[in-house]
């Protein structure tokens, strides 16, 4: 009797563990999407930004398009993705972006010093790739970025310069995906969107296209420069009067503060035409330069 109750005793715990270790899996694979966030967010305090953005982007792929996990999860893998885990480099970056036009090797030489102390920072690898595609270096730009390209259907100004690498170095069937799938642009982003498609266009020919979409970027921001620069340079091929927005480019750009500056960040060439458009001007005895 002392025998079957004994064993009775041990069906019994062994059925309980086992429950225990049942419940214990059915409660790990309920892991919800904020936990994920979550732990992401304890990996970046520990400065692991690779394992951070892993599991982030895992999660990502498993969750439906335009569902609130998806945009949550997406906010989170931005965060994580450019957040600056030393003072010292962000310094360095802040200083880079201050000196983008006015020095343009001295503002590559610091971000090249921030990647060093912080590798894989999208902020400081986004900076580098535009300060090349600046230079019209669209080879090395796009060597830079590409490597994150599967990022980039979670963070705009990634998605947006990599389409801009992607035009400036001729490869339009790979821009042409890439736009296709950039179907949720933000408002702040959505010029320089439009006007990486007018340099598409006046590549491909289709000036008159090209044209149009310049003149309505121009009527979105009166004060982007290089919507008059396109608008010159598109007249330029099209035979037509191109004065105007020659001289309309040239005092934008002699007005332009720093605030303009960070306001229209993702256009990396912004106002490096000042002297082929001062040329042309000077040529056609214009002038009021």
């Amino acid at each position: 009797m002392k025998s079957c109750s004994k064993s009775l005793f041990f069906k019994r715990a062994t059925f309980t563990v086992a429950l225990f270790f049942a419940h214990f899996a059915v409660a790990s694979s309920r892991e919800t999407y904020r936990d994920i966030i979550e732990k992401s967010y304890n990996l970046s305090l520990q400065k692991d930004r690779t394992q951070a953005v892993s599991i982030l982007l895992s999660a990502l792929k498993r969750e439906s398009k335009k569902s609130t996990a998806q945009r949550e999860l997406a906010a989170a893998l931005e965060k994580v993705s450019e957040v600056f885990f030393s003072d010292k480099a962000q310094q360095l970056f802040e200083l880079a972006l201050s000196l983008r036009i006015s020095d343009p090797a001295s503002a590559q030489s610091k971000l090249q010093e921030a990647a060093r102390l912080e590798p894989e920072n999208i902020s400081i690898e986004i900076a580098i790739a535009r300060q090349s595609l600046a230079a019209n270096e669209c080879d090395n730009a796009y060597s830079k970025i590409q490597k994150y390209r599967e990022l980039s259907p979670y963070i705009d100004e990634l998605k947006l310069v990599i389409a801009q690498s992607l035009v400036c170095q001729g490869k339009m069937d790979e821009y042409l995906n890439l736009k296709s799938a950039a179907d949720a642009k933000t408002l702040k982003l959505s010029i320089f969107w439009q006007e990486t498609e007018v340099e598409y266009l006046f590549k491909t020919g289709s000036l008159a296209k090209s044209r149009d979409l310049i003149l309505t970027v121009q009527k979105k921001d009166a004060a982007f420069a290089e919507a008059y620069f396109w608008q010159w340079k598109i007249e330029q091929q099209m035979k037509l009067k191109s004065d105007i927005a020659a001289h309309k480019y040239i005092s934008l750009c002699k007005m332009l503060n720093s605030r303009q500056e960070r306001q229209y960040l993702a256009e990396p060439r912004l106002c490096r035409h000042t002297s082929e458009v001062e040329t042309f001007l000077k040529n056609n005895n214009n002038s009021e330069i």
